[in-house]
């Protein structure tokens, strides 16, 4: 889904236009809920479709040529900015959420410190077309949003504790070394470069002087690199064998010798939790779903959202689309032929594509009106039109199954469940994840709102 909040300021001549144009187009717009402030006015008059807007060797370019310009080539991403704003703008006004006048300050003066001056910065947003009242809104969208996540939920110290714990190898430093090379294409001259270093000259020096290597330009230097960074072989194997300090012997690989030179020894290592924190709460805000921008796909699902101006109104099916529940099974995606629904609470699907997707196998009996699954040592059998499944000789209640279209359709949990697996609804990506293998819950489950 396209964010407002993920796209640079577009030229502010097409920004003027399109604002104008597009913001009435949005129904229900003149009745929305008070936002925290008022959003700054931000557009001019457009170009009469007859008027010229230029003069190119005598021929006129006419407003109507740039307006389906416009229209063609930016009007959807920019509709698509100014919805996803309002909805941010919505929510917080929703939540009671604002930012204050020093908030604001402080955050619009972090961004301009490396701009170096005042000067400097009001040149970017002339380079980019940007007035700085518009630039001021889009960081205050943003601070919002930010809110709105952190109202949304957090990473606790146990779970940071779980999470690395789980993950520990993929925070794993490997060794590295400060290499340095020296490449001759004789012997003779490999040799007159050692003795200048053991001499006392220094590698880089030298190297640059004699190597034939494209990395002379740099004295040699090819930087901190890890064991799969240095050809496998005698190369290799001598570069993490040095200690600092140390230059190898004249080295023999593919016609040429090399020189080694190791300045710094890194070894190994498990980083901290403390030193890959800040990466492991990235992962886990990803995984929970407490990014900006899953929290602004959920805003968005959750908007009601009709675009009325016709050369745009195809909008309407993308947003559709971005409502629609997905199911990923074992972390695949499944496709369904008919969008899962909520009914009387719970949700409904057609269940066979998931029970494949779990490695069950199906049968169905069109006389009997039943379907069996059956994974590993389990079983499961629905009977259409009847509110009890039977798992194995146990009978479970279940959201009576029905036929649509050829395909049966039920409340997926009794089944996933009876076949040994677990599933979890998250609403931040309207999604409902099953595990063919059952996983402890840490929390309950919500119910998910139609």
């Amino acid at each position: 889904m396209v964010s407002y909040l993920r796209i640079p300021g577009w030229p502010l001549v097409y920004t003027c236009l399109l604002l104008v144009l597009l913001l009435p187009v949005v129904s229900g717009w003149a009745q929305a809920p008070a936002r925290p402030a008022p959003e700054p006015a931000v557009g001019s008059r457009p170009a009469p479709a007859a008027e010229a807007l230029a003069v190119v060797n005598g021929k006129p370019i006419e407003g109507s040529t740039f307006q389906e310009e416009v229209v063609g080539n930016w009007a959807s991403r920019v509709l698509q900015d100014v919805i996803a704003r309002r909805v941010v703008w919505d929510e917080a006004a929703r939540l009671g959420l604002s930012i204050t006048t020093a908030e604001l300050n402080a955050r619009l003066k972090a961004l301009k410190q490396p701009y170096g001056s005042e000067s400097a910065f009001e040149e970017m947003l002339r380079n980019t077309g940007e007035t700085e009242e518009h630039f001021t809104l889009r960081v205050k969208t943003d601070m919002l949003l930010d809110k709105i996540v952190a109202r949304r939920g957090s990473v606790t110290d146990a779970e940071l504790q779980a999470y690395y714990d789980k993950h520990r190898s993929d925070y794993v430093h490997p060794p590295r070394v400060h290499l340095y090379e020296l490449v001759t294409t004789d012997l003779a001259a490999a040799y007159a470069g050692s003795r200048r270093i053991s001499g006392g000259e220094d590698f880089p020096l030298v190297a640059k002087e004699m190597s034939v290597a494209p990395s002379a330009s740099t004295g040699g230097d090819l930087g901190l690199v890890s064991a799969d960074q240095v050809p496998a072989g005698l190369l290799r194997a001598t570069a993490f064998s040095l200690e600092a300090g140390q230059v190898s012997n004249p080295l023999l690989v593919d016609g040429k010798y090399y020189l080694l030179y190791v300045s710094e020894v890194q070894k190994g290592s498990s980083g901290t939790l403390e030193e890959v924190k800040p990466a492991l709460l990235e992962a886990i805000k990803k995984e929970k779903g407490l990014t900006r921008e899953a929290v602004l796909d959920a805003l968005l699902r959750a908007a009601s959202i009709q675009v009325v101006w016709e050369p745009l109104r195809y909008l309407n099916v993308h947003y559709q689309q971005a409502r629609r529940r997905a199911l990923m099974v074992d972390g695949k995606s499944v496709d369904l032929p008919l969008d899962p629904r909520i009914e009387g609470g719970r949700m409904v699907l057609v269940v066979k594509p998931m029970l494949l997707a779990m490695g069950a196998t199906v049968k169905w009996d069109a006389q009997a009106m039943t379907l069996t699954a059956v994974k590993d040592s389990r079983q499961a059998v629905l009977t259409v039109g009847k509110p009890i499944m039977m798992a194995g000789e146990k009978a479970v209640p279940i959201l009576a199954p029905r036929l649509q279209e050829d395909m049966v359709l039920t409340e997926p949990r009794p089944l996933v469940e009876a076949l040994g697996g677990s599933l979890r609804w998250d609403p931040m990506r309207n999604t409902l994840f099953v595990k063919s293998v059952s996983e402890p819950e840490t929390a309950p489950e919500p119910t998910p709102e139609g």
